[in-house]
């Protein structure tokens, strides 16, 4: 796993609501399936 992906999924669980699902963290899985970022900004 390349460091920007990783930030990636830091973002994506550090700035998720808390009642998404499984805690506002998403899984490599489904992080894989997401569209791509830009600059470390998540789109939701």
């Amino acid at each position: 796993m390349d460091l920007s992906r990783l930030q990636i999924a830091v973002d994506l669980y550090a700035f998720s609501p808390p009642n998404a699902p499984n805690g506002g963290y998403l899984d490599l899985a489904s992080l894989a399936q997401l569209p791509k970022y830009t600059s470390g900004k998540t789109h939701k």
